[in-house]
């Protein structure tokens, strides 16, 4: 008898088990199965796609709208097509033209400025080292007769000596400063000075008339 209940033990502890196996991996199965029907589907993000044209035309529409907040005064301005009207386009062309045209150049404001500070220039002066006239020298020694000359001073410069007298009673006097007068006239105006080289033949005439010629420039100085 106690074998016969063993044996029963042992049958309906085996059944028992199997059921219950059974019963898990079913269950587990369902799990798995509805598990994946609740799952969203993965949709693969695809790269390197760009916006249609659409998108691209509002984003722009939509950056215009922000500027024309930022500028109030283009409020003519077609931001679609981004333009102003004709009418508003002249406007604008016409204040840039009058803007441009009222401004002036830097090169000339600083030429203007520059000439407008330069002082009245000076009247000429007369700086040469004579005084303008006529001056008649002292009579001086010329061994055969006395000579005297008269310098013209012009523009501060010696323009022309004059023979008041010189030797002229002999033939040979006569020769002689007839040769010499005009070299020694043409050096002095030359040299602008009595300071003048002596002619040769005669020494005599030359040393009078450096004298004469330098009273009458010693009376025109300056």
């Amino acid at each position: 008898m106690k074998k016969i209940l063993l044996s029963l033990s042992l049958i309906f502890g085996f059944t028992v088990y199997v059921g219950y196996r059974r019963g898990s991996e079913s269950f587990i199965k369902n799990s798995e199965i509805a598990s994946s029907q609740t799952t969203e589907p993965t949709t693969p993000i695809k790269t390197g796609v760009l916006p249609n044209a659409t998108a691209v035309a509002n984003l722009k529409k939509d950056a215009l709208k922000s500027q024309a907040a930022i500028r109030p005064d283009d409020e003519n301005y077609d931001y679609e097509n981004e333009d102003w009207g004709d009418g508003e386009r002249e406007t604008r062309n016409a204040k840039k033209v009058q803007t441009a045209s009222s401004r002036t150049p830097l090169s000339q404001t600083t030429l203007t400025d520059k000439s407008s500070a330069r002082p009245a220039p000076m009247p000429m002066m007369n700086k040469g080292q004579y005084k303008n006239g006529e001056y008649t020298g002292n009579i001086a020694d010329a061994y055969y007769g006395n000579i005297q000359v008269k310098t013209i001073i012009s523009g501060a410069k010696i323009t022309d000596v004059q023979f008041l007298n010189y030797p002229n009673d002999r033939q040979n006097s006569i020769r002689i400063n007839a040769y010499a007068m005009p070299i020694l006239k043409s050096e002095a105006i030359k040299a602008q000075s009595a300071k003048v080289d002596v002619v040769s033949g005669a020494t005599a005439t030359s040393g009078a008339f450096q004298e004469s010629l330098a009273s009458a420039l010693a009376q025109a100085k300056n």
